[in-house]
């Protein structure tokens, strides 16, 4: 199956490989947040990571198709991309009214983003180590972070009056 979509040079098998890494990247970003019940899950995160991939690698497909002369520059798509996922995180924090899980879904995804541009560069050690630092992130600092800053204490103050008096309510 593979073969035949290769062999008429419609997809390069490089690319092959760098889809199925980047699904594999956003996947494991994904399934993390999906575990712990996150808003953002497997299939966002999959897509983001899987569509970065895909435009960084636009402008090779489009040169294949103008028989390999450069009609693209691939830091246009890659500017392009970055500010599309900006975009989107803007969306997401205004719709979480600022609260803090919604920067934490935006920068998340232009996390995931960022690793499909590494793949799509055909730099997958590199965005595999990345997915690989940016569990290690969000799993593991998060504690650190609460124990640093400590959690919010609410302290109960009960206030008992033998005499209610005007004088004493003023």
């Amino acid at each position: 199956m593979i073969e035949e979509i290769t062999k008429f040079g419609l997809i390069p098998p490089s690319l092959l490989l760098e889809m199925f890494i980047a699904i594999i990247c956003g996947g494991l970003i994904g399934l993390y947040r999906g575990l712990n019940q996150k808003s953002i899950g497997l299939r966002d995160t999959i897509l983001v990571c899987l569509g970065t991939t895909l435009y960084i690698n636009l402008h090779e497909l489009m040169n294949i198709r103008a028989s390999q002369t450069s009609i693209s520059d691939p830091a246009s798509f890659i500017s392009q991309v970055i500010v599309g996922i900006s975009l989107l995180g803007a969306a997401v924090i205004l719709r979480s009214k600022g609260e803090r899980s919604g920067i934490t879904i935006a920068v998340t995804l232009w996390m995931v983003a960022a690793i499909g541009l590494i793949i799509g560069a055909n730099h997958w050690l590199l965005g595999l180590l990345v997915t690989g630092i940016t569990l290690f992130i969000l799993s593991t600092l998060k504690g650190v972070e609460k124990s640093i800053s400590g959690s919010p204490r609410q302290l109960l103050l009960k206030l008992t009056v033998k005499q209610d008096t005007e004088e004493l309510r003023a």
